[in-house]
């Protein structure tokens, strides 16, 4: 299976009033995941909307908490191609935290 990987460190503006990665914050670091994931492959979303007028719409996200991050952990953000179509990309993505334990599971 394909993967790819990046780190991304949690900003303060990123965090609640506790220091949590705010739950909304969660997709953003999906995204990151796939662009990089894309751009590791040579594609762009800009060339593939551009150029090859290929849109990829967000139809379902299912994901589970299982830490929080906190305020300025680096989460690694793991992207896997689960399978794809001519019609349909789908991604798992998973973060870790700096002891290497899941955060959360997008699925």
């Amino acid at each position: 299976m394909l993967y790819h990987e990046i780190e991304r460190r949690v900003s303060y503006g990123e965090t609640d009033k506790m220091g949590y990665l705010y739950y909304g914050h969660y997709a953003h670091y999906y995204e990151i995941g796939r662009v990089e994931f894309l751009r590791d492959l040579g594609m762009t979303y800009k060339t593939m909307e551009d150029e090859d007028h290929v849109m990829l719409p967000v139809k379902s996200i299912n994901m589970r908490f299982v830490r929080p991050g906190r305020y300025d952990d680096l989460v690694r953000i793991r992207t896997t191609l689960k399978s794809f179509s001519e019609q349909t990309i789908i991604f798992e993505t998973k973060l870790f935290n700096e002891q290497n334990k899941i955060m959360n599971i997008y699925f």
